[in-house]
C-alpha cells in the first residue's frame, strides 16, 4: 500500500513513511532541518542562536559528544557561546543516530532567583519543572555557575543533580568564571566541585579575547 507526501503529493511506500507526518524522503530531510532549527531556538538563549560548531577550537570540535565539560575563564571570553555551538553539534549528532535529543539550558543565577521566589511563595511552578527536566536531559548546560552563592538547600539540590548525572553518565556542560578550586570556595561545597571534576574535562578560556560588544558611549550633558 502506498501513501502520498502531503507536500508534493508524490506516492511512496508506507515502509518509508515518516512518523506522524506523511512525507517522501526528500521532504523528510527538509522537515527535520526545520524542526531542528525550531527546537534549538526554543532551547538556546537568544544571544547564542548564531553560535556555529565550525568556529569551535580544535579541542572542542573533537569532543566526543559524550563526556562532560567544564568551561572556565574570564567574563566575555566565549564560554557560553562555545557551549551553544556544542549543543548544536550534539543535537544533530543525536538525530543522525536516530535518537530523540532532549536539551536543557539552565542559567544558574536565573534558576537560583526563580527557585528562591518559588520557595518563598510555597508554590511548585516553572523552576521546579526545570530542575526535574534537567535531571534526565540527554544534554544539560549549567551556565554561569558560581556567579552568586546559593542558599544551602539550593546547593543540596545542585549536588543531587550533578551526582545523579555523573552516575547515569549523562552529558553535562558547565560554564563558569571560576576554576574548580575557586568554585569550591565560592559555593563552600567540596562535594559539588569534586563531582564536577570527576564528570567533566576542564577547558580553560584564559587569555581568549573578550567577545562582548563595546560599551555604549558615555553621555555628556
Amino acid at each position: 500500500m502506498d501513501e502520498s507526501c502531503y507536500i508534493c503529493l508524490e506516492q511512496y511506500s508506507l515502509e518509508d513513511a515518516f512518523d506522524i507526518v506523511p512525507m517522501c524522503v526528500d521532504h523528510r530531510a527538509e522537515y527535520q532541518a526545520i524542526q531542528t532549527e525550531k527546537e534549538l531556538r526554543s532551547v538556546l538563549p537568544n544571544g547564542f542562536h548564531g553560535a556555529k560548531p565550525k568556529d569551535l577550537s580544535k579541542s572542542l570540535s573533537e569532543w566526543d559528544c559524550a563526556a562532560g565539560l567544564y568551561l572556565y575563564g574570564p567574563v566575555g571570553t566565549g564560554k557560553s557561546h562555545a557551549a551553544a555551538a556544542m549543543v548544536k553539534r550534539w543535537y544533530v549528532h543525536q538525530i543522525r543516530l536516530g535518537n530523540r535529543p532532549v536539551v536543557v539550558w539552565m542559567n544558574m543565577p536565573a534558576t537560583i532567583l526563580a527557585t528562591l521566589t518559588e520557595f518563598s511563595k510555597g508554590a511548585v511552578g516553572k523552576p521546579g519543572v526545570l530542575w526535574d527536566a534537567a535531571t534526565n536531559a540527554g544534554l544539560l548546560v549549567i551556565d554561569d555557575i558560581g556567579v552568586e552563592q546559593p542558599k544551602e538547600w539550593v546547593k543540596t539540590r545542585l549536588y543531587g543533580l550533578v551526582e545523579y548525572r555523573m552516575h547515569q553518565a549523562l552529558t553535562t556542560i558547565v560554564t563558569s568564571n571560576l576554576t574548580l578550586a575557586k568554585l569550591e570556595h565560592r559555593l563552600d561545597s567540596p562535594q559539588i566541585a569534586s563531582r564536577l571534576s570527576q564528570h567533566c574535562a576542564q577547558v580553560s578560556f584564559e587569555g581568549k579575547p573578550d567577545r562582548r560588544p563595546g560599551l555604549a558611549p558615555e553621555l555628556r550633558g
